[in-house]
This record gives C-alpha cells, sequence and structure tokens, in this order.
C-alpha cells in the first residue's frame, strides 16, 4: 500500500467521523449531502479515491457514516428513537450477502454490485431515528429545489444545442430516469409546500417541473408521475375537501400535465419526439420494455431454480445479472427494484420491501386527518412519494433518495402524539388553507409539545 493510498484512506477515515458525529448532533446536515450525492450519481458524477486496491466513492463513506450515526443516535437516545426494525432486518440480509460475496469473489465485487442497495438500505434506517419537523422538510425541499434547478438548465442547454427531436434519431435523453424522478419528486415537495408566496410562482416552478419530466421521454417516470398527480388530488381531496385552495390547485395542475401530454408540448419537433420514442420503446421487437421482461423471467428463474438459501436470502453479492439475449449471455443491471432485491436480498428481503412500504403508507395515511396542518400536510407527502417509487421500482432501482423518502415515512410520528412546534412554520407554508393552519390552534398544543420536544430531535 504505497503512502499516497494510506493518505487518501486517513483522509477518508476523517470524513467517516466528521460526518457521522455531525449526523448524530444535526441529521439535518445529511440531507445536502445524500441529495448531492445521488445527483453527482444521476449525472455520472462520481468523486473516487484508490485506497489501496479499493475504489472508494462519495456515495461509500456518506453510507458509512449514516450507519455509524445511526449507532451514535441510538446508543444516546436510547429507547426513545429506534431505527424501524424490518429495516434494520433488511440491512442485516444485505450485509450478509455481501459477505457472501466477500468470500466467493473478492472485497472489491461484492461492494460494488451490493453498493447501490446498501445506500438506500443505510439512508433509511438513519431517517427512520429523526423526526420531521418544519425546520427538517424546509431543508429537504430547499435542496431538492436546488438539484432540479441544475438538472432543469442542463436540460434546457441540451434541448436547445440538439432540439427536441434528439430521442427518435439517437436514442439520446435531456434527462436519464433518476435524474428525471430527482425532478418530479422536486415538483411534488413543492407543490404541497410551497417555497414562494406569490401565486404565479407557487403555479409556475411546478408547472416547469411537469413539462420537463415530460420531455424526458422516461416512461417509468411518466407513469410514476401520473399515479402520483392521481393520489395527490384524490387524497388530498379526501382529508381536506375538494372546496380548498390547495384541492383547486392541484386540479388545475393535472389539467395543464394532460393538455402537455396530449399536445406534445407545442413544437412538432416534441410531438415526434414524444410519439417516435414511445413507438421505439413499446411498439418493437426490440423494444427495451420487452428487452427487460426477457431479463426479469432469466433472473427469476436463475433464483427459483438456484439453492434454497439464495432463494430464501439472495444470492452472494457480486453473481451478477446474467441473462440470454440474442444466443448470447450478456451481464447488465436488473432495471427492476423488485427484481434486484428479489436477486440480492431473497425472497425474505423482497417480503420487507414491500412491507415496509404497506407499513409507512398506511401509518402516512393514519396522519392525513391529523388536527395539525403541518403533521397533515407530511402525510400527504409521503404517501404520494411512497405510490411515486413503488411505480418507478417497477423499471428502475435508486438509492439514497429512496432511502431517505423512505426512511422519514417509517419513522413519522403517529398521529396520537405530539404535533410539530410552531415556530418554523412561518417559514414553511404548507398547501393549505389559513383555517387549518398550525398558527391559528390554540397555544395549548404547542405546549404540551415544547415540553416534550426534545432539541437533539430538530431537523436543524
Amino acid at each position: 500500500m504505497t503512502h499516497e493510498s494510506m493518505l487518501l484512506g486517513a483522509i477518508a477515515l476523517v470524513l467517516v467521523i466528521l460526518l457521522s458525529a455531525g449526523f448524530a448532533v444535526l441529521p439535518a446536515m445529511a440531507i445536502p449531502l445524500t441529495v448531492l450525492v445521488e445527483l453527482g450519481a444521476a449525472s455520472l458524477v462520481t468523486p473516487v479515491a484508490m485506497v489501496g486496491p479499493f475504489h472508494v466513492y462519495a456515495g461509500d463513506l456518506l453510507a458509512v457514516a449514516l450507519a455509524v450515526a445511526t449507532l451514535i443516535r441510538l446508543r444516546q437516545h436510547g429507547t426513545a428513537v429506534r431505527p424501524t426494525g424490518p429495516l434494520v432486518v433488511f440491512l442485516a440480509i444485505l450485509l450478509l450477502g455481501v459477505l457472501r460475496g466477500v468470500a466467493a469473489f473478492g472485497i472489491q465485487p461484492s461492494l460494488v454490485a451490493g453498493r447501490q442497495m446498501l445506500a438506500m438500505l443505510t439512508a433509511a434506517v438513519f431517517f427512520s431515528t429523526v423526526r420531521v419537523t418544519p425546520e427538517l422538510v424546509r431543508v429537504l425541499r430547499n435542496w431538492l429545489l436546488l438539484a432540479s434547478c441544475v438538472l432543469v438548465t442542463v436540460a434546457a442547454i441540451f434541448w436547445l444545442q440538439h432540439g427536441f427531436g434528439t430521442f427518435a434519431v439517437t436514442g439520446a435523453r435531456a434527462l436519464n430516469a433518476l435524474q428525471a424522478l430527482i425532478v418530479l419528486e422536486t415538483t411534488i415537495v413543492v407543490v404541497v409546500f410551497p417555497p414562494f408566496r406569490a401565486l404565479v410562482f407557487r403555479s409556475l416552478v411546478p408547472l416547469c417541473g411537469l413539462i420537463v419530466v415530460v420531455l424526458s421521454t422516461q416512461r417509468t417516470v411518466w407513469a410514476a408521475g401520473l399515479v402520483a398527480a392521481a393520489v395527490l388530488v384524490v387524497v388530498r381531496q379526501k382529508s381536506r375537501g375538494s372546496t380548498s385552495p390547495g384541492g383547486r390547485r392541484l386540479v388545475v395542475v393535472a389539467a395543464v400535465l394532460a393538455v402537455v401530454l396530449l399536445v406534445g408540448a407545442g413544437p412538432p419537433g416534441v410531438t415526434s419526439s414524444l410519439t417516435a420514442g414511445y413507438q421505439q420503446t413499446s411498439a418493437t421487437q426490440n423494444s427495451t420494455f420487452s428487452w427487460r421482461i426477457q431479463g426479469w423471467s432469466d433472473l427469476i428463474n436463475r433464483q427459483i431454480t438456484g439453492s434454497g438459501t439464495d432463494l430464501a436470502v439472495g444470492s452472494p453479492s457480486g453473481t451478477g445479472n446474467q441473462r440470454l439475449i440474442n444466443g448470447s449471455v450478456v451481464n447488465v443491471e436488473a432495471h427492476s427494484e423488485y427484481v434486484s432485491t428479489l436477486t440480492g436480498t431473497g425472497l425474505i428481503g423482497l417480503a420487507l420491501l414491500i412491507w415496509l412500504y404497506v407499513v409507512a403508507l398506511r401509518r402516512s395515511r393514519r396522519q392525513l386527518r391529523s388536527p395539525s396542518a403541518f403533521v397533515g400536510q407530511v402525510a400527504l407527502l409521503f404517501v404520494t412519494i411512497l405510490a411515486l417509487q413503488l411505480t418507478y421500482f417497477v423499471g428502475y432501482s435508486s438509492g439514497g433518495l429512496v432511502g431517505l423518502m423512505l426512511g422519514l415515512a417509517c419513522g413519522f410520528v403517529p398521529a396520537s402524539d405530539e404535533a410539530p412546534p410552531a415556530e418554523g412554520l412561518q417559514h414553511l407554508m404548507p398547501a393549505t388553507t389559513t383555517q387549518n393552519s398550525l398558527l391559528m390552534r390554540t397555544p395549548a398544543t404547542a405546549t404540551a409539545f415544547f415540553e416534550r420536544y426534545r432539541p437533539g430531535d430538530q431537523g436543524l
């Protein structure tokens, strides 16, 4: 091991220690780093350092820091703030697969294969110990908005340079699936918690995000967006009443999205691009969808016909995703979170993934009619985001951003528990009526909460 590698290893260790200590005390610090690492991964900007024979990425340091910070928080708070149990079991099964992969293939291949799911689960476990406060939501919204502004700018430059018909000709897209997902989730967050008071900006910002998602020609993200829009409108009307201004705005946004989809956002180049792109990935024998179906079938059959251990807890990390395509064996990504979970953590892991989402959805759904306007709005946000992610999982896998949202939803406080403090809500405007605002409630609710509220649990 060279002196340079030893120095880089020492720097990495110091960074992990500093980040772990910071996350344990101020958990909101983990949000910008998680968003930035995910943005980098989506844009193929992944800083890497060679420590001996190993490639160490920024996401690896973040995952280790989140895991250590979870242990520190658990030790500090005792039984008051526990990580969600099924998430811990899920992570343990994945780590077992990584250890089996190390024994079979070596450290580097095993870690490379399990890196994405490790990022998701370490983030989910950590954020399940974090209380959702107005400060935390504001930090999440603002950093997602910053990341989306970068992506929208990149997409606009791409379209100005290459035009709207590039995908139909070359298959190149302005945004890949993960980039489009970041923009879509940001759009939902700013619809539920608008960052601006002026009505024109409160409508213009999500509309811009919707148009960019439509023009990205990512069919899986389109499907996820339509599911999210339907859930957002239906659940919103059910929880707050269809006459609320927020409900009417959501209906208007959904109508605009439908018009944009129908006319292809105006220019003929856009219309031809959307139409040709859809036909290219749907109507031909060599379509992306049929190719994925064939790959999923191969991977699922391999898992079913393998050993009982592999079927139960997954194949050793690094086994690979071999597929037989046109008579040739290729090794590519599974392109489905459900299939990746089955191959990596087996039937137990797949059952845990579905169970976690069901529990998080039910917990958030019970909060929709909370007497606290803030809690109700956060519940609406989680129900929509979780439904979006379940749809996105059909065609793609994801990492830290999914873990961030899943962890916060799993650790969401019960409706009968405390309400969030009034402090900070004046800087975080929920998309709800003034009469339902927590600031209009009697002071007794806030006073009772402050008596039980831990400063260490704040988002900042």
